[in-house]
């Protein structure tokens, strides 16, 4: 290899280590507490509870696998990268939803519209929990993260250039971002309660509440309360 590009390659790669995924870290330790891991710790203690795991299928698996990379990538502020993830999490959280309704016939494995049309259409038995909106936010976003891969991005630019600008947009990126995913999760275990009210209605109402809590305002909780003990 020509010397030249070599040390190219190596001036660059210090900046990259010293400088780029420094900043990249300390922002992130700025931003990050547990006012925002709570969502990912409220869904994962709901998802653990053994009484429940006869309702998880691969779909939901995934979907989770895939909501938890987004959470880490969004942490270090690589919010692009989370978007995409986050949209893998929404097709296969969708499809988890369209089998526990008994739609599994219908699923479109490449279909993502098809697949959240069956929630949108569902004669849902609930008033509260505003689940065909939630659907409808599902597409909503969906499409929003789909437009990320007619972004321009200007491929003559330096690369240590691209990113640090990232990191200097650290602050909004990193907001808006995490704003996206507490509302995913919200609307996530809002489904997950009504597919598996039958096992939540048994539950002790102190633990209950206590779980509902960890993610939703007061107010929320006790909504979702009235649907489960209904």
């Amino acid at each position: 290899m020509n010397s030249d590009i070599e040390k190219s390659i190596q001036y660059q790669s210090d900046r990259y280590i010293n400088e780029i995924l420094n900043d990249c870290i300390n922002n992130a330790r700025k931003k990050n507490n547990p006012k925002k891991y709570k969502y990912i710790f409220g869904i994962n203690y709901i998802v653990s509870r053994p009484e429940l795991s006869e309702y998880w299928n691969k779909y939901f698996k995934w979907s989770i696998s895939f909501l938890f990379e987004a959470y880490c990538s969004i942490s270090l502020g690589q919010t692009d990268g989370g978007y995409f993830l986050l949209r893998s999490s929404v097709e296969n959280f969708v499809k988890f939803v369209a089998k526990g309704l008994g739609e599994e016939s219908k699923i479109n494995d490449r279909g993502f519209k098809d697949n959240n049309r069956i929630l949108i259409n569902y004669a849902w038995q609930e008033k509260d929990l505003h689940l065909k909106n939630k659907a409808n936010n599902f597409q909503t976003d969906y499409n929003n993260f789909s437009k990320l891969s007619h972004s321009v991005i200007n491929s003559n630019e330096n690369p240590i250039s691209f990113f640090s600008e990232r990191n200097k947009k650290f602050d909004s990126q990193y907001t808006a971002a995490m704003a996206v995913f507490k509302r995913i999760i919200k609307n996530y275990i809002c489904f997950i309660v009504y597919l598996c009210k039958n096992s939540l209605m048994k539950w002790d109402s102190e633990d209950l509440m206590e779980t509902l809590n960890i993610i939703f305002t007061e107010n929320e909780s006790k909504v979702i309360y009235k649907f489960l003990k209904s």
